[in-house]
């Protein structure tokens, strides 16, 4: 979203992918967006019931060590997805497995 926003639109327009952290929820409001989407740096807090193993591989993860891909589901057909190197999702996609 590096054009912004107008800012006159009749929608809300939310800010959502590589918000992390104050500077960037900053710079998405400067771009006349209306609130941004956070989930990664709630998955990784401490108050987050997520298995340690994957909180202590995921913090200092960067977009190089994901993988993008989608899956199917039947309300959202291909969805994307972004997840960890590693985690088999390769093997998931290419077997045709996801939600049904």
């Amino acid at each position: 979203m590096p054009q912004g926003c107008s800012g006159d639109q009749s929608y809300a327009v939310v800010a959502g992918g590589g918000i992390g952290d104050g500077n960037a929820i900053a710079r998405a409001i400067k771009l006349a967006t209306q609130g941004v989407s956070m989930g990664t740096p709630f998955v990784a807090s401490e108050e987050a019931l997520t298995h340690r193993a994957y909180k202590e591989r995921l913090v200092p993860s960067v977009a190089e060590h994901t993988v993008l891909g989608t899956i199917f589901d039947i309300w959202w057909p291909n969805p994307p997805f972004s997840e960890l190197r590693g985690n088999g999702s390769v093997n998931k996609r290419s077997a045709g497995h996801g939600r049904k």
